[in-house]
């Protein structure tokens, strides 16, 4: 496994997602939400979670989340914004999918991979290739 290089921070100890910052949502008071919050322990968590999942692996977002103390939602939404520096199609809904836009280029990866895909070629078989979250807890917490 190689090791992912530290995100980029800014002095307050965010994370620096790009310079136009992060994407932003209309919340129902009409006030714009972040997304995800800029605090980089999360983000960090997820993504040197997502960088432990074995290669011909899967975990979902629930999986991920679980480990790191955050909500699945969140993950997808880290995700969604800075999964590209780690194995992003290792990280699926509890159904093996992965939204239309990137399924494509993830079933290359799969098949790369070994892992198995469904006849209709719309998602993982999750239940043959799912990582076992207890191992992936033991190796986020290191030796």
């Amino acid at each position: 496994m190689t090791a992912r290089s530290p995100a980029p921070r800014d002095e307050h100890d965010t994370l620096a997602i790009a310079k136009s910052g992060p994407k932003t949502a209309q919340s129902r008071g009409g006030q714009e939400d972040l997304l995800i919050p800029r605090r980089v322990g999360t983000v960090e968590a997820v993504l040197d979670a997502v960088s432990l999942i074995p290669p011909g692996s899967v975990a979902t977002y629930g999986d991920i989340a679980e480990l790191v103390g955050t909500g699945p939602r969140r993950v997808g939404a880290i995700m969604a914004q800075v999964g590209g520096e780690v194995a992003w199609w290792r990280v699926t809904n509890a159904r093996g999918a992965l939204p239309p836009h990137l399924i494509e280029e993830a079933i290359r990866r799969w098949a790369a991979e070994g892992i198995p895909i469904v006849d209709d070629g719309s998602r993982c078989r999750l239940s043959a290739c799912r990582a076992d979250p207890a191992a992936l807890g033991r190796a986020l917490d290191g030796p």
